[in-house]
């Protein structure tokens, strides 16, 4: 679970520390620990898993003003769950391609 690594340069330092935080921010999470909602209680767009089906969606979580929420997919008015979908864990998107970047 720990590493030990030797860089020979500050610039390597930095290299190794977005690596890890990429790959920190680009893991599931489970569905069960939603992700932060603006407020107006939605979520930025997501990929979503579920535990039924072989694909994933882009969507995103909706929270109620009772402090419960639902997964949707794409802009979808019913949530995943109405369609039999059960979501059971999710992630960031990456951030857009940038032509030069």
């Amino acid at each position: 679970p720990y590493a030990t690594i030797d860089c020979a340069t500050k610039d390597d330092f930095l290299f190794i520390k977005k690596a890890a935080e990429f790959y920190r921010k680009m893991s599931w999470v489970p569905a069960e620990n939603p992700p932060e909602v603006d407020e107006e209680g939605y979520s930025e767009y997501i990929l979503l898993n579920f535990a039924n089906a072989p694909v994933c969606e882009i969507g995103k979580y909706i929270e109620d003003r009772d402090g419960g929420g639902a997964y949707y997919v794409g802009d979808d008015e019913k949530s995943c769950s109405g369609y039999g979908l059960f979501v059971n864990a999710w992630m960031p998107l990456p951030e857009r391609y940038r032509e030069g970047e």
